[in-house]
């Protein structure tokens, strides 16, 4: 980017996000803190905001949000170039956040500076979809992994979160930078001094899902219960499948843990303070799948900024991301 002749204050970015939830931490604190320096910000997103609103000097373009995953591929480009292409006059930089958009965005990037922000690990999310009939999913994983490989190349431009994604995107050529999923400091202005006050509680605000640990998550709480029967268990509502929710609650009731775990209405990121602010205890239970092991987890540093004790899922063999991150931090068990 620093063959702009433009200085910062003059530079129009369009980011864009087609599956991001509303307020999704990573993408509105990277268009809010770059229109705070000055630059115009134009977010092309699903979210629940009317179009040509402004919030914090970022101008949102919005369109409704696909209805099911086989509408995505079809609906999601359209919507999007709607909004985005009346933009690209005006805008000097395109930075995109989700792969289904890969393939535009490497045709665009032929006329225009793309940049891709690859904070998710889409090929290993593959052999973890439920949805997928398992026989296909090594032969989505190679595609997806040698797809995003081969249209980051034509892009130039990447945004990585985390030193295993270097193997996929080792070409010397491509314009890397690093930015990690930190939690914003503005997390250390909503803490509460009421800590010692609180009733004995552990916290699990992760999507609940099998390889983030949901079902492990209930049974530390059955074992913790036998000891120490009064400590509350709370868990997020955030379920991305109808019937794993109805196995969790099933699961749940079959431990007798319907006093103990109470699942806690989902919030935006930006109100994650408010839930975590009930705990006493911050746990991450993901299981040792290539996805979990790969990743650096941003509740973690919600956790330590909110002064929560840390227990999460650990060994410097499989969690090396994870061990780094918290060994500095006086209140962590591994």
């Amino acid at each position: 980017m620093t063959s702009f002749s433009k200085n910062k204050q003059n530079l129009s970015v369009a980011i864009v996000t087609s599956i991001h939830p509303d307020f999704d931490d990573r993408v509105w604190r990277h268009a809010s803190s770059l229109a705070k320096e000055g630059l115009e910000i134009h977010l092309v997103c699903p979210w629940k905001i009317q179009s040509g609103e402004k919030k914090e000097n970022v101008t949102f373009h919005t369109f409704k949000p696909a209805k099911s995953r086989l509408q995505r591929p079809f609906v999601i480009p359209v919507r999007v170039g709607k909004k985005l292409i009346p933009l690209l006059r005006m805008v000097d930089i395109v930075h995109f956040h989700d792969i289904d958009l890969l393939l535009w965005m490497a045709l665009l990037s032929l006329r225009k500076k793309v940049v891709y922000d690859v904070h998710e690990y889409y090929a290993a999310q593959v052999l973890q979809r439920y949805w997928i009939p398992s026989p296909l999913r090594p032969i989505l994983y190679y595609f997806v992994l040698y797809g995003e490989r081969f249209f980051s190349n034509i892009i130039g431009h990447v945004v990585l979160v985390a030193p295993s994604q270097e193997k996929t995107f080792s070409n010397p050529r491509l314009n890397k930078i690093y930015v990690k999923n930190y939690a914003t400091v503005k997390l250390l202005e909503e803490r509460k001094e009421d800590y010692h006050n609180r009733r004995d509680a552990v916290i699990f605000i992760g999507s609940q899902n099998l390889n983030n640990g949901s079902m492990l998550f209930l049974e530390i709480a059955e074992q913790v219960k036998k000891a120490r029967p009064n400590v509350k268990f709370y868990a997020s509502d955030r379920f991305g499948n109808q019937n794993f929710r109805e196995e969790y609650l099933q699961e749940r009731r079959n431990r007798g843990l319907e006093q103990t775990v109470q699942l806690l209405p989902n919030v935006p990121p930006i109100e994650i303070a408010s839930v975590l602010n009930l705990a006493t205890i911050g746990i991450n239970p993901t299981l040792r799948v290539g996805l979990q092991i790969n990743g650096i987890n941003t509740k973690l540093f919600e956790f330590m900024a909110l002064g929560l004790p840390i227990i999460t899922s650990a060994g410097r063999r499989k969690y090396p991301d994870h061990v780094h991150t918290v060994r500095g931090f006086p209140w962590n068990v591994l």
